[in-house]
């Protein structure tokens, strides 16, 4: 074994490299499904599958015969009464059983990886070299094998169950950064093991499925993003946010509950359960990510603030603004410490006029409240159309801040966090392979790998978030891909018709999203 680990490698990685290969030689032949390969071995044959089950999602089922038992009986515990087995039954082995084991990973920590696969341990009860207790003490000790601990504060995935019985004091979450054992004191977290996606626990997802809708917190009325018509239907960008969770999650993206928020109110309604997405044009901040319990799950439009004036007001550049000039914004908002910034940057006195609600703000500069109106571009022209005679007022050219604008859910609940962030995810890498609402059940024969993961023909990716295989396909069908949603909301409505940096980032734009694989 040394011989081998002295030269950066093992003879077991050797062993599960020659089974990766095999998977490879497997998927050229025919006549073989290639999405239904399972594994199996014994004593050695055993460790393989182990190896092989961990290091390659294409199999789907292991069930290993020996091959594995606690490293405690590997290195000190062995088999009682066996002669030179009794003291470590690795003396029996060859060197292929082993990795290389840095991080003194017990075998229980090896199969979690396997996990959301099915997996089976099948051993015998007077085994010498692969001890049964050994495979008590690591997977079953009375209990189904739950060996992942998720913290359900933050998602961090920080401790490990790890049971002695002969010492019920030894008990607990095992941190293995501060080597003790604690006790669980506020039951707050979950133990995730094998399963598919029933082992996925979400107290989010769960009370969603439960009230029969997501609650999305929205805009008080901004075209293109978040707006209701005279019959309350919603529509826009961030609309289409909500609505890709309900199809993912519900399987209908109409049930959704819109509750319209002013910019003061919004976080508090997150925090306080009222609402289980904020899609509301919200700036990604350090301050807002970090300081009060939220989590940012991406970015649905790139914006910058700006200002807009009359256009018989002399003004066309924002280094025309003089001393005194009045602003409106909304209030309690990035926009309005952006504007003090800028102000105080360039050495101009000025009358900040603020209000909560945006047809406030909007109100007052059509009224003549205020020279100018200052929010992100893209408000800034969705609002420009329900001025009294929009023709009359410009947005001017320059651009004072960064404003990444997206949805975002309480921190401390992963696998929602998770459900969110690929919703909108899917949207924006169906536009990237071209996969439409008309399109999308047609793609599920394409010769693209990626594409058939997207529509849920390959793969299990569904598993991972606790959902089906068809929760991606469900949001393309019903509410469409990110292109589509703009040319839907924005584009089409004449609020932004050039997509500027929201353009796919293979056309020009920094719209870019991780791969679904």
């Amino acid at each position: 074994m040394w011989w081998w680990n002295s030269r950066g490698y093992s003879s077991a990685s050797v062993e599960a490299w020659n089974c990766i290969r095999a998977l490879d030689y497997l998927e050229t032949l025919d006549f073989v499904d290639k999405k239904r390969f399972g594994v199996t071995g014994r004593s050695g044959g055993g460790a393989y599958s182990w190896w092989i089950s961990v290091l390659d999602e294409r199999i789907k089922v292991s069930a290993p015969v020996a091959g594995i038992t606690s490293l405690k009986n590997h290195v000190y515990a062995g088999y009682p009464n066996s002669g030179r087995l009794a003291h470590g039954v690795v003396e029996g082995h060859c060197d292929c059983m082993f990795q290389v084991n840095t991080y003194r990973w017990d075998f229980g920590q090896v199969a979690s990886l396997v996990a959301p696969r099915p997996l089976m341990i099948l051993n015998t009860d007077d085994d010498r070299i692969f001890p049964l207790n050994g495979i008590n003490d690591v997977f079953i000790s009375g209990r189904s094998a739950q060996l992942i601990a998720i913290d359900g504060f933050n998602g961090a995935l920080i401790w490990e169950y790890f049971p002695y019985n002969s010492n019920p004091a030894d008990s607990g979450l095992y941190n293995f950064y501060n080597p003790q054992f604690i006790d669980d004191v506020d039951a707050s977290v979950y133990l995730i093991g094998g399963g598919g996606a029933g082992s996925k626990k979400s107290k989010t997802l769960d009370n969603t499925k439960k009230a029969g809708f997501v609650k999305c917190g929205v805009s008080q009325g901004l075209p293109g993003f978040s707006n209701a018509d005279a019959a309350g239907n919603w529509t826009g960008v961030d609309v289409d946010v909500c609505r890709a969770v309900a199809a993912a999650v519900l399987g209908d993206a109409s049930k959704v509950k819109f509750t319209p928020l002013s910019a003061k109110e919004r976080f508090t309604a997150l925090t306080s359960n009222e609402i289980d997405i904020l899609s509301r044009n919200t700036t990604w901040t350090l301050s807002r990510d970090a300081d009060i319990g939220l989590t940012f799950v991406g970015v649905n439009f790139y914006d910058g603030q700006g200002f807009m004036v009359r256009k018989n007001s002399g003004i066309s550049s924002v280094n025309d603004f003089k001393a005194g000039v009045s602003a409106c914004t909304n209030l309690g908002t990035t926009t309005e410490l952006n504007m003090r910034d800028f102000f105080n940057s360039k050495g101009i006195k000025y009358e900040p006029v603020t209000f909560e609600k945006a047809d406030e703000v909007v109100a007052a500069y059509d009224a003549g409240r205020c020279d100018t109106y200052t929010t992100d571009k893209s408000g800034l022209a969705a609002q420009r159309i329900k001025l009294s005679n929009p023709d009359d007022h410009m947005v001017l050219p320059e651009t004072i801040s960064k404003e990444p604008l997206g949805p975002v859910v309480r921190q401390g609940d992963s696998v929602w966090e998770d459900i969110v962030r690929w919703s909108l995810n899917t949207m924006i890498e169906a536009e990237e392979y071209g996969v439409t609402s008309a399109n999308a059940d047609s793609m599920k024969t394409s010769d693209n790998p990626a594409v058939k993961r997207l529509v849920g023909a390959e793969g299990e990716l569904g598993a991972a978030l606790g959902l089906d295989n068809e929760w991606s396909l469900r949001i393309i069908k019903q509410v469409g891909n990110y292109g589509e949603s703009y040319k839907r909301n924005i584009a089409d409505t004449g609020i932004l018709p050039d997509r500027g940096p929201n353009e796919l980032w293979t056309k020009g734009g920094i719209l870019y999203v991780p791969p679904a694989r």
